[in-house]
């Protein structure tokens, strides 16, 4: 990941920079979710909760920011002895993308295959558009939360609930 002059963040994928752009909207969105699972995370003390600037080395060659991501005391034991690392190696448990209209089919079709090759236990894709939450548990098995309804679909969280809507500015 390098940020220039203007403030820009990329990703690396196959060895090619690639700018993560994320709108105000989308921003507030993460934060929102940031704020559930860090209240959910936090008491029971079961990881970390990182936003939308926490880099993954998920294998060599790619550097991944999820908007959000949840990273279980058991995967954050195995960098604990790096010190000062921007770029964790390690996967995250789970990673949510906030789904913006400048991402194509293709690349988040990509984007999905790539984090469960390397281990993600669940993703979850965000759609502002269209005000869902789909959450994948593999690249043939997803289930869709729409925006009147109570999120409880999360094998990594199964007792976690809070209204869609709750995530979805107004």
């Amino acid at each position: 990941m390098l940020r220039d002059t203007q403030r820009r963040i990329f990703e690396l994928v196959e060895g090619i920079l690639v700018e993560k752009v994320m709108g105000s909207k989308e921003s507030e969105i993460a934060a929102v979710l940031i704020r559930i699972l860090g209240n959910y995370v936090q008491p029971r003390k079961l990881g970390k909760i990182l936003g939308e600037a926490g880099m993954y080395r998920l294998k060599s060659g790619v550097v991944r920011i999820p908007d959000v991501s949840y990273l279980s005391n058991q995967r954050y034991a195995s960098i604990l002895e790096v010190k000062d690392q921007r770029i964790w190696a390690v996967v995250p448990d789970l990673a949510i993308e906030i789904l913006s209209e400048s991402n194509s089919q293709k690349e988040m079709d990509d984007k999905l295959e790539e984090y469960f090759e390397c281990g993600v236990e669940e993703v979850w894709y965000v759609s502002p558009i269209h005000n869902t939450v789909r959450v994948y548990y593999r690249l043939d098995e997803s289930s869709s939360v729409a925006a009147q309804m109570v999120f409880v679909h999360s094998r990594i969280f199964p007792d976690l609930q809070f209204s869609v809507q709750e995530i979805f500015p107004e």
